[in-house]
This record gives structure tokens, C-alpha cells and sequence, in this order.
């Protein structure tokens, strides 16, 4: 069952959110069946979110299932082309007709209201790579989070909440030991819930801390298999790589490769993922060489890349170029290394393939070098896909126009982490720590927001998601597909 969670108060008529033509999307697109429809309408009106005022409870025989009409009414109003009155016709028949099963209350007041014990200015967190390697996507994500404290404060004042959310934001520069330094200097501000950090590799080196000082931290886009851990400090939004592995070696597989050279930057998501993408592909019939990792941190990369041409060309000699491809998995350093690589022709000669990360890349669109080598090797990723609804394209909107280009689906992650945050704290009325994070997996297995619904796993990371397939193609980012978790399958445009 999906749930839009948003606030209980009542409202006059048939006033309804819009946040509520994400359920009825999901229904009308089958994400979720005619009992799951109920359900949520159900919770929705019994909690007073969806006030339908001339319902009455039926006095006879239940209707037995949803008419066809109610849908194609949903439609209408998901489209806009119908009112919340007409809409709430059906709602209406819904309950008189007993497949809603509900109490009607013809009382204005709220059935279930807020507290109003938090006051003036609650401060959270957040850390980011503003500079770094991951800086391109990590100036995305903090444009993501600060427009979602805009929204939620808005959310706040319309249902007559006295305070609001303030972040302060701090660089992690995407260094693990400056992660830390902004972490603990948080801390010492009172700041104890913070959106972040946006690596694995800075979670890993500042969870212990965090675990140690009851501190909270809520990724966008951490995704490390390791850090899948039950019962300790980190939330994250994205499913952890072991999914983001399954979903490259069936592209790989479905693309007609048979060999797979691996190449990763050595650190705790590029061991991860290359584990999982390896095994994976392994599982599937595919040879995978022993690769290459190589440091994240070195000036050049002609070393690397210099042992890649050299596994890759015995590859081609024995199975033809057609047949073998790089996985390459890393942050920004992805154009020096194309960059080094484009010095070796046979490494211009096979498929290359990347994951969430490089994905919408601009500076290899951007660089002459970057955007003749991707193009020639027809460089493809995989993103997890965010399920596209009104929020999704609020936000996909609203920052495709602040920050001049097209983001990544993690200021999608962003946007909700602070949602979710406020909404607990919300619930709660608190800003405790403890509190707040045992209410978290509630508020987002309840939740659909940005990225569609957030129900997380025992680990405390999103349970489950798809991957879009994007390329470069005629020098521009292009979405190609998308990968469906719930049959293993890649279905290109």
C-alpha cells in the first residue's frame, strides 16, 4: 500500500491536495491495485486529509468492486480536466456504496490535528561536495534540499504551524576527513540531525561518530552495499548498489557483451559496486577480467589506463571488439581518465558502460576529448529512476530553470530527505534526536514524495527501485530506456 502523506487537518468542501493525484496516478498507471486504491482513500478520508462532506454511510449491500467510470474519472482529475467537486463524486459513491469503509463525520473540525509545541526557528544540517570530484552533482543536491526547505516552510504556514526549517549547509569538498570536520563542527553547534553526507565514502568515515553521538544523517545518494546496516544512524534514499549492479550487468548482457574489464576508483562505493556489477554479471554467463582499481586520489591516470589497453586488446584479439566492454565506475574523474584513455585506440574500440554517477555528466559533453571519446565508445549509464508524478515534476522544473541545465535524480532524494525530516519532526512535535529517528521509517514508509514512494528496507535504505539507461548520443545526454527490477528486464526506446 502507497501513501501520500501530508497534513491531517480538514478542509472546507471538497477541498483536496494536490499531492493526492499521486495516489491516483499510481492507481491508474496498476502500481497498485483496486484494494490498495481503497486502502489509501480510506486512511486518507478517515484521517480527515480528504474531507467528502455528503457522504453517508450505506445503510444496504456493499458494492462489490470500483466502477470503470471512477477511473477514467481519476484520470480526468490527475489531468487536470476535472474539478475536485467532480472528482469527489466518485469518492462520494465510493463511501454511500460501502466499498470506502469509513466513519462520516459532518463535524468541520479536524479529526486528528497537530501539535504546536515546536516554536520559531528549527536548524538541521547538511553536508555536501560543493567542491571536489562530485561537486557538479553536489551543488545539484544542495539546490534540491534548500527547495525543499522552501516548500516545506510554505507546507508549514498554510496549516498554521509557528515554526520553520533552517539548514545550514557546510562543504565536505568530497573528502571523507573534511566530511568529518563539518560533521563534528555541526555538532558543536547543537545541529544533530543533518541531510548528507552524499558519498559512501564520507558516511563510512563519519558514521562511527555519528553512531557514537547520536547524531542522524539522511543521504541522498550514499549507496554502498557495507554501509547497509540495520539499527544505526544513516537513512538513505537510494537502494543500496547491490541493485545498481544487477540492473548494469543485465544492460550489459542484453547489449551483447561477453567480457567485461572492469575499472574502478578504490574506495568504499567503487569496491562495492564492482563486487556487486561483477558478481552479478558472472551470474549471467559473462568473463569478467580482474581489472584495474586505481586511487582516487593520483594526479594522472596513464598507468591505468595504460593496464586497461592492455586486458582489453587480448579480449578483442580472442571475442572481437563488439563483444568486450569497460565498466567504468567513478565520480568526475571520468573525463581525465576518457581523456588518458583516448591515447589507446583499442580502448576506442569497445562499448563503455558507467553507473548513476557519471550519469548526466556535462563536462564530457562539454570537452572536445571527453565528448569524441564517449560518443565513439557510445558511453551508458544507469540512474535510479525516480517515479515520475506532480512533485517529481515541480521540482525536476523549478531547478531545471535555477540551475540552467537538466539535474540528476538524486535533487530528487535531496528534496525528500528534508521532507521527510520536517514531516517526523511534524508528527513529533520534537526536534530529539532519538525521537526522531525512531519515527523516520514510519513517516517514510508512509510517504510519497519527489522520487514517488520511500519505503525503506530493515537496513534503513530505500527498499527498491528501477534505473533509467542514459548515453551520450549526438553530443547530448540521452535517456535510452530503463531497467525494471521486478522482472529483471531492459526495455529500450
Amino acid at each position: 500500500m502507497i501513501i501520500a502523506l501530508a497534513p491531517i487537518y480538514a478542509f472546507a468542501e471538497t477541498e483536496i491536495p494536490d499531492w493526492v493525484k499521486n495516489v491516483a496516478q499510481f492507481w491508474i498507471d496498476d502500481q497498485i491495485d483496486d484494494e490498495g486504491f481503497v486502502q489509501v482513500i480510506e486512511y486518507l478520508v478517515g484521517q480527515g486529509i480528504i474531507n467528502i462532506p455528503y457522504a453517508e454511510a450505506p445503510e444496504g449491500e456493499s458494492a462489490a468492486s470500483i466502477p470503470s467510470w471512477i477511473k477514467t474519472n481519476s484520470e480526468f482529475w490527475v489531468k487536470g480536466d476535472i474539478s475536485n467537486d467532480e472528482f469527489a463524486v466518485g469518492l462520494e459513491w465510493l463511501i454511500n456504496n460501502g466499498v470506502i469503509k469509513v466513519s462520516v463525520d459532518d463535524s468541520s473540525e479536524p479529526i486528528v490535528e497537530y501539535g504546536t509545541d515546536l516554536q520559531g526557528e528549527v536548524t538541521i544540517g547538511l553536508i555536501l561536495p560543493l567542491t571536489g570530484d562530485l561537486a557538479t552533482h553536489g551543488i545539484e543536491n544542495h539546490e534540491g534540499s534548500k527547495y525543499g526547505v522552501v516548500e516545506f516552510n510554505k507546507f508549514l504556514q498554510e496549516i498554521g504551524q509557528e515554526w520553520h526549517l533552517k539548514m545550514v549547509s557546510e562543504d565536505s569538498a568530497t573528502n571523507p576527513v573534511i566530511a568529518l570536520e563539518k560533521l563534528t563542527a555541526l555538532n558543536a553547534k547543537g545541529i544533530g540531525i543533518v541531510v548528507g553526507p552524499e558519498t559512501s565514502s564520507n558516511i563510512r568515515n563519519i558514521k562511527g561518530y555519528s553512531d557514537s553521538n547520536n547524531m542522524l544523517l539522511v543521504s541522498c545518494c550514499s549507496s554502498a552495499p557495507a554501509l547497509a546496516i540495520p539499527n544505526d544512524s544513516v537513512f538513505r534514499l537510494v537502494p543500496d548498489d547491490r541493485n545498481q549492479g544487477t540492473a548494469l550487468a543485465k544492460l550489459m548482457r542484453h547489449e551483447g557483451i561477453e567480457v567485461l574489464v572492469p575499472v574502478w576508483r578504490g574506495d568504499t562505493w567503487g569496491d562495492g559496486l564492482s563486487a556487486a556489477t561483477i558478481k552479478s554479471f558472472s551470474e549471467r554467463g559473462g568473463i569478467v577480467d580482474d581489472g584495474v582499481r586505481y586511487n582516487p586520489e593520483s594526479p594522472e591516470f596513464s598507468a591505468s589506463t595504460s593496464l586497461l589497453a592492455s586486458s582489453v586488446r587480448d579480449y578483442v584479439n580472442e571475442y572481437g571488439s563488439d563483444k568486450v566492454a569497460v565498466l567504468f565506475l567513478g565520480f568526475a574523474e571520468v573525463l581525465q581518465f576518457m581523456q588518458s584513455a583516448h591515447e589507446h585506440e583499442v580502448l576506442d574500440d569497445v562499448r563503455w558502460f558507467g553507473p548513476g554517477a557519471n550519469t548526466k555528466e556535462h563536462k564530457l559533453i562539454d570537452d572536445p576529448i571527453g565528448l569524441d571519446f564517449s560518443t565513439n565508445v557510445q558511453f551508458t549509464t544507469v540512474q535510479f529512476a525516480a517515479s515520475k508524478n506532480p512533485i517529481y515534476e515541480k521540482v525536476q522544473a523549478h531547478l531545471t530553470e535555477s540551475l540552467g541545465v537538466e539535474p540528476n535524480t538524486f535533487v530528487h532524494s535531496s528534496y525528500d530527505a528534508v521532507w521527510i525530516i520536517g514531516l517526523a519532526m511534524l508528527e513529533t512535535q520534537s526536534t530529539d534526536v532519538s525521537i526522531i529517528k525512531e519515527k523516520i521509517p514510519e513517516i517514510a514508509n508512509n510517504y510519497s514524495g519527489s522520487i514517488g514512494p520511500t519505503t525503506l528496507n530493515e537496513a534503513g535504505d530505500l527498499a527498491q527501485a528501477d534505473y533509467e539507461v542514459w548515453g551520450i548520443r549526438d553530443a547530448h545526454w540521452i535517456n535510452l530506456g530503463k531497467y525494471t527490477q521486478a522482472d529483471d528486464s531492459i526495455t529500450l526506446k
